[in-house]
């Protein structure tokens, strides 16, 4: 079972996403990465981000969790608001094999394969709302 915490990070109304092209499908993923051993939720986001993005970053809130079950894996995910302290994001080739770092407008959220597929939770966080850190179930998801 794989443990993936990971941040939504807003600035201009536009959410930050890591765009992977696995064979012919797009798939826009929340930035973060795998826990590893001895690493606490937070300090893992903080980590990746700087590895993957150059970016230092600071969390604010816990929005919530969720669990992915398919035939290639058994993760859950633990989302946390964000913000970028310093850096601007630029993807490291040797820590991600993403194509691109994208900011996307809330209009494209429903339309895009996010991984994970939360849009509900990210159009919230675009929208203002102050998260309630709840468990949002199985989702329903394969994997690339």
């Amino acid at each position: 079972m794989k443990i993936r915490p990971s941040v939504i990070i807003v600035k201009d109304d536009k959410v930050l996403l890591l765009k992977y092209l696995y064979e012919s499908t797009e798939v826009y993923a929340i930035p973060g990465g795998n826990l590893e051993f001895g690493e606490s939720l937070s300090e893992t986001v903080v980590r990746e981000l700087k590895e993957e993005l150059n970016l230092e970053v600071s969390l604010l809130d816990f929005c919530g969790t969720a669990e992915i079950i398919n035939e290639k894996q058994h993760g859950v995910h633990f989302f946390f608001l964000g913000k970028i302290i310093s850096g601007e994001p630029k993807i490291n080739p040797m820590e991600t094999t993403a194509n691109s770092v994208e900011w996307l407008n809330k209009e494209d959220i429903s339309i895009v394969n996010l991984y994970p597929k939360i849009p509900d939770l990210v159009l919230s966080v675009l929208n203002g709302e102050k998260p309630h850190g709840e468990f949002l179930g199985k989702i329903d998801q394969p994997w690339y």
